[in-house]
């Protein structure tokens, strides 16, 4: 261990903390640190989340997809971390950044932010601001001054508006609360305090000092567009060093070379907590770049300084970038990366378009393990952290070779840390959609000069980020497109096959049987009252026990609530054999499986067994009909012989029997019995064996015989007493039923008297 308790095993990477980047004094704090770490021979990884948002909108969907990456801290080995805490904008976010260093075993050095537990630095704010507020004073003669700062007690924001009052302190200047202004560096507040001085409701300043340039552009916009003139009414000054100060009309007076000292020295205390002694880190300074916002004249020499040409060089840099980009629209990333139809796709075209992105020596795309959502619960993905194991899914180089090593350790952060190479600096982003964490992509690059995270940068990254949501979008579509056949297809409370599905499989599966040379029986299984016996229907028990032995040689479906159709492929040629070899495996488990739930169940389950003709399946369907038909009648069958219909039917025939004279209606009786017509006469056959009608007419005709055999009434009379409106059609029914005239039958039955 090091002193301090930090880790002595060396990663030779140095992780840099930042929420955005600006240029150029980003690129400039950044160039600071990876230029004095790489003569030790470190790597310099940015991990930035490219948005500094403000309040609230710090959580929405797309911000906490963002800032996601800072959690890779939790993982990966670092050797140290640099952290820009002060340029968070948000303090939560701030704050958990910071925690989960404290619980790392790292060093760590903090800037621009007061924090306890870590090594702070901060640039020499202070006198900085003294120096340029001097300059107002001193070369231009200003005496009402006022300082816009940042948020109020926090301490970059007090330490400039320390300077600023010091300098008016040095030259006698009254300084009180009514010249000092806070805001949260950012436009908003500038520009409230430009209209209120063109409103008159502040009196007009000789000259304000802005502790940002941010708010120094902001404040010389709004004045102007109010009419009043910079600096000729109100001189103005910035602080930062920025390219849009530079380029402003007026160019803004301002300070530079902050960022690249504060850079250096965070890298020089980085590199002494790590062991190394006698480090030398070159001082780049901090001076004023004079611009006309102040009232000074820009000469040739000024703009000829050394910073000037420095700044120009960026400029030309990061104009040669959008140059290369202005022949590629973001509409057409979308367009080539949006259909892909698989992660291996998307990555070849994300390969086609990396040049976009100028400058970088290596780029990797990894992928959490898993960064899809669940299928069956699209709203269960991860929206934190990263998995234990990611996918290495590209890598490219300059030369834009390809390779991806699978699996990795998270810990390890890119799979081409390993690679020997000379120091570089690398950029680790998000990679998400919303709030739906897919993995990140890191760029190597020589200089933090050559890259440009702008909106640009963060739009290309989303298009290869949305191409894995319409990837993972299409296999959703997918799965319920499937999902939604196989509902079409199967009996959702039994899981087999409903009618549809049936015969759907019906014929492939009668070709086996024909391949095999096998004959296809058909078992037909149907019971009727399962709702009022058990509570578990005997035949959903059924399609469990062969649901799970089902083979090639079954093909199970339910095509009715309550019907089973179990198709089997056998070398049996009777019936009944297939039958009984069904009711010995479906009589092992119900006693093996559900220990005598249904004691009588079989006895009232109706099983019926045909061989199907495999020669003609065009039929199929309606012989598959027939046999469902037949199975479901006689379950009711059964029903009927074991409940109250059987002593209904048993009591109209008795009566019938009783007194056929009676005027009979079967819709009545049928009525009275709580069944439907056709039911009841279906029913009654099945039970009687006749029908009710040849009942009523054959306890007619008996009745009639009695009466010719015993009385001597007349036949008109008879028929009447018998049920007959009609004697002609008494007579012609008799003769029917008897083969004699009603006079030919009393003779022979006299005649045998």
């Amino acid at each position: 261990m090091h002193k301090g308790g930090y880790r002595l095993e060396a990663t030779g990477k140095i992780a840099v903390i930042m929420p955005h980047i600006v240029p150029p004094m980003d690129n400039e704090l950044l160039c600071g640190i990876s230029e004095a770490l790489s003569g030790y021979g470190y790597d310099t990884v940015l991990i930035t989340g490219l948005l500094n948002v403000l309040g609230d909108s710090a959580n929405d969907g797309y911000s906490a997809g963002l800032e996601n990456i800072y959690t890779l801290l939790e993982y990966a080995e670092f050797d140290g971390v640099v952290c820009a805490a002060g340029r968070f904008l948000h303090p939560a976010l701030r704050d958990k950044i910071l925690d989960i260093l404290r619980r790392r075993d790292i060093p760590c050095v903090i800037l621009e932010h007061s924090c306890e537990d870590f090594d702070c630095i901060y640039p020499p704010q202070r006198e900085y601001i003294k120096m340029i507020t001097e300059h107002l004073i001193n070369k231009h003669g200003c005496r009402k001054l006022y300082c816009i700062s940042g948020i109020k007690g926090e301490y970059s924001s007090e330490e400039r508006m320390s300077g600023f009052c010091d300098a008016l302190d040095a030259a006698g200047i009254s300084c009180d609360g009514n010249c000092l202004f806070y805001g949260n560096f950012w436009r908003d507040e500038p520009c409230r305090i430009a209209d209120e001085i063109a409103d008159g409701k502040l009196e007009k300043p000789d000259g304000v000092v802005c502790t940002n340039d941010e708010m120094a552009i902001a404040f010389c916009n709004r004045l102007i567009e109010r009419g009043l003139k910079v600096p000729e009414d109100v001189a103005v000054t910035g602080y930062d060093g920025n390219f849009e100060s530079f380029f402003n009309d007026p160019p803004i007076t301002t300070v530079t070379g902050h960022d690249y000292q504060l850079g250096s020295e965070a890298a020089k205390r980085m590199l002494e907590k790590l062991g190394h002694t006698d480090v030398h880190i070159p001082e780049y300074g901090q001076h004023l770049r004079i611009g006309t916002s102040c009232g000074c004249d820009l000469s040739l020499a000024v703009r000829n300084s050394d910073d000037n040409k420095r700044l120009m060089k960026n400029v030309r840099r990061n104009n040669q970038m959008y140059a290369e980009r202005r022949y590629y629209i973001t509409a057409d990333m979308i367009s080539k990366l949006s259909g892909c139809a698989d992660v291996d796709e998307l990555m070849m075209t994300t390969s086609t378009i990396a040049y976009l992105l100028p400058n970088w020596n290596t780029l990797e795309i990894c992928l959490c393990r898993d960064w899809s959502f669940d299928l069956e619960a699209p709203d269960r993905f991860g929206t934190e952290g990263y998995s234990e194991k990611m996918e290495h899914r590209l890598y490219l180089k300059k030369c834009f070779d390809t390779w991806a090593t699978g699996e990795f350790s998270v810990s390890k952060v890119l799979p081409s840390f390993d690679l020997p190479h000379e120091p570089m600096v690398y950029v680790i982003s998000s990679m998400h959609f919303k709030h739906q964490i897919f993995g990140y992509i890191g760029m190597s690059y020589d200089s933090p000069y050559d890259f440009l995270l702008d909106e640009y940068y963060v739009n290309w990254c989303d298009c290869v980020s949305n191409g894995l949501n319409m990837i993972q979008n299409s296999q959703y579509k997918n799965y319920v497109k499937e999902h939604f056949a196989s509902l079409l297809t199967v009996d959702t409370s039994s899981g087999l096959y409903n009618k549809r599905g049936l015969m759907e499989n019906i014929t492939t599966f009668i070709s086996g049987c024909t391949k095999n040379d096998k004959k296809c029986a058909a078992v037909t299984m149907s019971y009727e009252r399962s709702k009022e016996h058990y509570e578990l229907s005997p035949l959903l028990a059924i399609a469990n026990i062969f649901r799970h032995s089902e083979s090639r040689d079954v093909l199970l479906a339910r095509p009715k609530d309550d019907v089973i159709i179990c198709l089997i492929s056998t070398d049996n040629t009777k019936e009944q054999h297939v039958i009984d070899g069904m009711l010995k495996v479906i009589s092992h488990h119900f006693s093996d499986t559900y220990s005598g739930a249904f004691h009588t169940a079989l006895d009232d389950i109706a099983i019926c067994c045909s061989f199907l003709d495999i020669r003609n399946i065009g039929n199929i369907e309606k012989e598959v009909d027939r046999l469902i038909e037949k199975a479901s009648d006689k379950a009711k069958v059964l029903a009927v012989n074991s409940g109250n219909c059987y002593s209904q039917l048993q009591n109209a025939r008795r009566r019938i029997l009783e007194s056929p004279q009676l005027d009979w209606n079967v819709d009545d009786i049928a009525h009275e019995a709580g069944i439907s017509k056709s039911y009841f006469q279906r029913l009654y056959r099945e039970t009687f064996n006749t029908s009710c009608m040849d009942d009523i007419i054959n306890a007619r005709i008996e009745r009639a015989k009695r009466l010719l055999e015993n009385t001597d009434r007349q036949i008109g009379d008879i028929a009447e007493e018998c049920g007959y409106a009609s004697g002609s059609h008494f007579m012609r029914q008799f003769r029917q039923k008897t083969g004699l005239t009603a006079s030919e039958y009393r003779k022979n039955a006299q005649e045998k008297q």
